[in-house]
């Protein structure tokens, strides 16, 4: 996997400096062909071979540009060498640190898109028929299972020294996903790809991360939950159009067999994107 990694950093490090390794290997191929050293026996073999790296014939007008390009390919190189020694090379080892800080924070909304579900399952794992497999290898059945048995409107997460319900260890877990997103995106923006952006972006607007936010919400507009009136009060204030008790609230604190499904889609395709350690 790191290796995988290496070669993917290196692969974007070319890209951005393509026009830079264009015109490397150019003046390098320049250099080689007026160099006075014998061709490689493999290269002489060939009559194309010859005609592109021979030695041209002195003092004629194409030798003479060629070692006007050359002068100018040396100049271009030992500039080169000074700016990535100065300038590349620091700005690499910054890069370096600023992604691993990137990808700290990119484990951390895996595990918490992985949390959002799993961690509403500590109770039911003696059930044998319970899902026991990785978050990220769910199919069909074991979600199934999960919003057939699993009763989110419960309080079945252990938070601290009590229990709290699964829709409101959703709603923090969703928080800080949403949190570690907006600080990446905030921060970090120029150090990160337009694909990493893109699943970053996407993973704000998916239905699994909005419902899991919303869910708590509606259950405590809804009544399903008993808060203090003064709450409820400011919840009038800040949603002039909540429905105290309502069939569409409610309907809306479900949780589906597609959203989990979306939310196992996201997390492999984040993990695969990224190429995370």
């Amino acid at each position: 996997m790191i290796f995988k990694k290496n070669i993917e950093q290196l692969k974007q490090f070319l890209w951005r400096n393509k026009y830079m390794v264009i015109l490397t290997i150019f003046f390098l191929l320049v250099r080689i062909k007026i160099s006075e050293a014998p061709l490689w026996k493999t290269i002489s073999n060939f009559s194309l071979g010859t005609i592109i790296f021979g030695v041209p014939e002195r003092n004629t007008a194409w030798a003479e540009w060629l070692e006007f390009i050359d002068a100018l390919g040396m100049s271009f190189l030992a500039s080169l060498v000074f700016l990535f020694v100065s300038v590349t090379l620091p700005n690499m080892k910054k890069r370096k640190i600023i992604r691993n800080n990137i990808e700290k924070r990119v484990n951390i909304i895996l595990e918490e898109i992985e949390s959002i579900t799993i961690g509403c399952l500590a109770i039911y794992q003696s059930n044998p028929k319970a899902p026991v497999k990785a978050f990220e290898e769910y199919n069909d059945k074991d979600i199934e299972w999960i919003t057939n048995h699993v009763k989110f409107d419960k309080r079945i997460c252990l938070k601290g020294n009590e229990y709290i319900t699964g829709f409101q260890f959703m709603y923090e877990r969703a928080v800080r996903v949403k949190r570690e997103v907006d600080y990446i995106c905030s921060n970090y923006l120029e150090y990160i790809t337009a694909d990493e952006q893109n699943i970053l972006n996407n993973l704000l607007e998916s239905v699994y991360l909005e419902k899991a936010a919303t869910r708590y919400i509606y259950c405590l507009q809804s009544g399903q939950i008993k808060i203090p009136e003064e709450t409820m009060n400011e919840l009038r204030k800040n949603s002039p159009k909540m429905i105290g008790v309502g069939e569409i609230l409610i309907a809306n604190g479900i949780v589906e067999n597609s959203d989990i499904k979306n939310g196992v889609e996201l997390y492999n395709t984040i993990k695969k994107i990224f190429v995370l350690q």
